[in-house]
């Protein structure tokens, strides 16, 4: 997969320009997480359950989630840059960006209405969705209502998601409520990152 392609047609899956480098060749698996970052990017993309990252803030959770991403990503690409027909598809998105898009703006526009519709379908529906920095978001009626909406369709689907958070179980009970919580270990095996904020380390 070359740059040119990816830039050309990642960002139709939600992924950025910039996520191209991370794969697992350019990725540095602590030794402590080794086992788990394994099982991450070998993950069966074909079982019914995806997973779920959660820990501390810096610990390489959204790293991992967009190798994981990208490794299916790029094979989409190839597809269509190689005219190889596939009519499944990855769908990446950030979850505050995601209700931001959603989020009411007082005025009717048909036509915004229309792109918000076609986008929530293609969420909704994807193969496999990704959701980084899941709960990063201002605690509202609207907010849990639309987050459970997503949640509640990709459980009526039966299709893979993967999430990263710094929310664990008992969080998501909180922030979001038990039916939101049920659905996500419907969803989701749980996998606790270790370790320190790598960030800070730079």
């Amino acid at each position: 997969m070359n740059r040119e392609d990816y830039v050309k047609y990642a960002p139709a899956f939600g992924m950025k320009p910039e996520f191209y480098d991370f794969t697992a060749d350019n990725t540095n698996v602590p030794e402590k997480e080794f086992e788990k970052c394994q099982k991450v990017l070998n993950w069966d993309t074909s079982s019914a359950k995806g997973f779920y990252l959660y820990g501390r803030t810096g610990n390489g959770k959204s790293h991992f989630l967009k190798v994981k991403a990208n490794s299916l990503v790029v094979k989409k690409i190839d597809g269509i840059v190689n005219r190889f027909y596939s009519e499944k598809y990855p769908q990446w998105i950030e979850h505050t960006e995601y209700l931001k898009d959603l989020m009411p703006n007082g005025s009717f526009d048909r036509e915004r209405a229309h792109r918000i519709e076609r986008y929530v379908d293609e969420v909704k529906n994807a193969d496999w969705l990704f959701i980084d920095d899941f709960g990063a978001t201002t605690k509202s009626e609207w907010s849990i209502n639309e987050t459970f909406k997503l949640i509640d369709a990709r459980v009526a689907s039966k299709k893979q998601t993967f999430v990263s958070s710094n929310l664990d179980p008992n969080e998501i009970l909180h922030h979001f409520g038990e039916r939101i919580q049920s659905r996500m270990f419907e969803l989701c095996t749980f996998i606790k990152f270790e370790g320190i904020d790598r960030r800070k380390l730079l």
